[in-house]
């Protein structure tokens, strides 16, 4: 160890007056290191606060030998293996690295910048240099075995752990291509050269963003992409070029590898991202998702249709396949973006079933719809399509000619309507009559000398009497049914006292 540690002091030292000395030190240190390798096939080197250690036993050395390795422990280096056939070259440069790296932070008042990013960046082929992720190192500083100095000393090297650990997070997570792309940016913003100097700029430009699309790296990518869009005239070719790169790097394949790899949760950037497209990425987003409807890509195309319902609107005004249709009217139901009653109309009117009954919802939530429209879908094949209808007109009350044109259409035709259809017809006729609703519904709710010979029957009585509670605020209804209450069969009594207490819809 103290050759080791004499290579390296004669490298820290710069004894450029004495070449032969520093040379001759770590030619000393090549020649043991290889009389120890003829016995194994390599030598690890552990590095600890006071020393060094081989297969766990600790090596003694000098007093400079603490300073070493407490040196290259806070530096981030952990272990250092020679192996068996390991070049002389190679041993000097490690020596030499290390040298003029110790001798740097000597120097400075800031410490040396990541020694372990300067070793593992050259190639040192035989040796090996492991980074230990887990700082502090692993002889942790007990309070009850140690003395005041030693948990000084502790702390420090904590302390230089904890900053070291920061700038390895600093260099794995820098995206060399984004820097690139950042600077040559600030080149074509200067206009400091000619035409044949900007093309060259703008080509590498584009290169780094088509690197950045293809390795993934969306927040990367859209911080290249906003700086363009602040640095450069959009109707200058640069800005082109860029913007046609990215429009070719984004297709259909891209997008389902991106989907692919969706996070549980909801990412803005990615969202970000994709709106960047265009109108484009709605098609492809909810294909997908027809494919295999995963919490992941539904929860992406709400936030999407949350900032921007722009493309799922082209995608409902262009598309040809009324799945897509029904899909992207199906979010954007659940935003308060205006859907124009015309697109609405048109797609109501559609051939496929389920599209056409979501669009009469849309319709009837937030178009413009007239009275007659209303009234003409109570007749619609569809059963969903017509109790849509008929609880818009229950909180749209008919017209007096009209109410009378509906009382004889339901009256023909509840026979054959389902008891959901049938309750909402009923509200329409309360709503629609108001105080005269009693005589109105009556000839529903007297039916009790009628012999029983249907099922609707009572269950129109139920209807009626539910519908009439909509309006027992009102003395008139109030008495009507407080009346009824005195002479209806104990079947209806329930349904009675609890539309007297309603004030509200049931």
């Amino acid at each position: 160890m103290q050759s080791f540690q004499a290579a390296i002091e004669a490298h820290s030292l710069g004894v450029e007056d004495r070449p032969r000395l520093r040379e001759s030190l770590a030619e000393d240190f090549f020649h043991r290191l290889q009389a120890i390798n003829r016995q194994r096939p390599f030598f690890s080197l552990e590095i600890e606060q006071k020393g060094f250690s081989v297969d766990g036993r600790f090596l003694k050395g000098g007093k400079e030998i603490p300073d070493l390795s407490s040196y290259l422990l806070g530096q981030g280096i952990r272990t250092i293996t020679f192996h068996a056939g390991v070049s002389r070259r190679t041993v000097l440069d490690l020596i030499g690295i290390l040298g003029s790296a110790r001798s740097m932070s000597e120097s400075s008042s800031s410490p040396s910048k990541c020694l372990w990013a300067r070793v593992l960046a050259h190639s040192l082929p035989g040796i090996s240099v492991r980074i230990l992720q887990d700082l502090p190192p692993k002889t942790q500083w007990n309070p009850f075995l140690s003395d005041r100095e030693t948990q000084r000393e502790e702390e420090g090297i904590h302390g230089r752990a904890s900053e070291i650990q920061r700038l390895i997070r600093t260099e794995e997570h820098r995206v060399l291509p984004l820097e690139l792309g950042i600077a040559l940016l600030s080149d074509l913003v200067s206009k400091e050269a000619g035409e044949q100097w900007e093309e060259e700029e703008t080509r590498e430009l584009e290169a780094c963003l088509s690197h950045l699309i293809q390795e993934k790296k969306i927040r990367e990518t859209l911080h290249l992409l906003d700086r363009a869009d602040q640095c450069l005239p959009r109707d200058q070719k640069p800005f082109k070029i860029l913007t046609a790169s990215f429009d070719r790097a984004i297709d259909e394949t891209y997008l389902n590898e991106l989907l692919a790899v969706l996070p549980p949760s909801p990412d803005p950037s990615i969202a970000a991202f994709l709106l960047r497209i265009g109108p484009r990425v709605a098609p492809i987003l909810l294909g997908a998702l027809s494919r295999s409807r995963t919490p992941a890509l539904h929860a992406l195309l709400e936030t999407l249709v949350q900032v921007d319902p722009t493309p799922f609107l082209q995608t409902l005004k262009e598309s040809d396949d009324p799945n897509l249709q029904e899909t992207a009217l199906e979010y954007l139901i659940e935003t308060p973006t205006p859907i124009p009653t015309p697109l609405l109309r048109s797609l109501a009117n559609s051939e496929t079933p389920s599209l056409r009954t979501r669009s009469v919802e849309a319709l009837f939530r937030f178009g413009e719809i007239e009275e007659e429209e209303a009234l003409h879908l109570t007749e619609d094949p569809i059963e969903s399509i017509r109790i849509q209808a008929l609880l818009w007109l229950s909180k749209n009350p008919l017209s007096f000619q009209n109410l009378e044109a509906f009382l004889l259409d339901f009256s023909s035709r509840e026979r054959g309507m389902g008891i959901r259809e049938r309750k909402a017809a009923f509200q329409v006729l309360a709503a629609a009559s108001g105080k005269e609703s009693p005589q109105v519904l009556d000839p529903w709710i007297h039916q009790s000398k009628m012999p029983w010979r249907r099922k609707t029957d009572r269950e129109n009585q139920i209807c009626a009497i539910q519908a009439l509670g909509t309006l027992s605020h009102l003395g008139e209804i109030r008495d009507y049914l407080e009346k009824l209450l005195l002479s209806c069969p104990p079947h209806l009594c329930v349904w009675v006292q609890k539309a007297l207490s309603d004030s509200q819809d049931p």
